[in-house]
């Protein structure tokens, strides 16, 4: 045999695990290395390949079975017996399989006490503030809490919701009381669409549409006439706002009169 002086780390554990017994191939396995390196380390060392043995490579499976059956009787999912073996989560599924032997369901023990939530609900406390106080996403205190039968706490009106959006609820129900749409709202509040529109459907508050006519006119205006001045973007607004409210509404016929003028004036010339 050659000397061991001079071998890198992985060339003295290729050696190590030689004397052990093991072939080229389970060496390659278990350094995550070639066969062919293995090999060439070997022969440089002066030693043997070692053969496979089917006596000993089924005492070893043998072995791997019944610490799987041992660890599977204990509770442990494929996981958790992957992680103790050493092995991919799909050999533990093999191997189970071949057993014969049940898949162990998950377990996720929850940090949420459901009396401890009650007690938070009835203090008037959100969503959000309460899976702080517990160190959950958001997303897992909703469904808890709906289990549980408890109705969603609103903040407080004025107050700042934790969240990514910078706008209270009464801003945001002021803004689209105006008719404006989920773009609008989103640069009036310095906020994205996606932001608004979640935020909109959590409120309750239904999607304002702008009018294809009235975006017409728009694009036909910008289009044919000279810039904009400050009377006819302020008649656009208000036919926009008009749109919002309700045929009732005592307000809606003085906002469209300027409009419907202009137009009547237009149409005549």
């Amino acid at each position: 045999m050659g000397s061991l002086a001079g071998l890198s780390g992985r060339e003295k554990a290729i050696f190590e695990f030689w004397r052990e017994g093991m072939t080229d191939s389970e060496i390659a396995g278990k350094l995550g290395c070639t066969v062919e390196f293995v090999g060439a380390t070997r022969r440089r060392l002066e030693v043997a390949e070692n053969k496979f043995c089917a006596k000993k490579a089924d005492e070893a499976g043998r072995l791997v079975e019944r610490t799987l059956t041992a660890l599977w009787r204990d509770g442990l999912t494929d996981n958790r017996i992957a992680e103790r073996l050493g092995c991919a989560r799909s050999t533990v599924f093999r191997i189970r399989t071949k057993l014969g032997l049940a898949p162990v369901p998950r377990t996720n023990p929850s940090k949420i006490n459901d009396r401890e939530l009650r007690r938070l609900h009835q203090a008037g406390k959100t969503d959000a503030q309460m899976a702080e106080v517990f160190g959950v996403k958001l997303s897992t205190i909703r469904p808890r809490r709906a289990k549980l039968g408890l109705v969603r706490n609103r903040a407080a009106d004025g107050a700042r919701r934790p969240g990514p959006q910078a706008f209270t609820e009464a801003e945001l129900r002021a803004a689209h009381s105006e008719g404006l749409t989920d773009q609008e709202l989103s640069e009036r509040l310095n906020a994205t669409t996606t932001v608004v529109g979640h935020w909109r459907r959590e409120y309750g508050l239904p999607v304002n549409r702008a009018l294809p006519e009235v975006e017409s006119y728009e694009t036909t205006a910008r289009e044919e006439m000279a810039p904009e001045t400050e009377q006819r973007a302020m008649l656009r607004r208000a036919a926009r706002r008009a749109f919002a409210l309700t045929p009732q509404d005592p307000r809606l016929l003085p906002m469209l009169e300027p409009l419907v003028a202009e137009e009547m004036r237009r149409a005549g010339a």
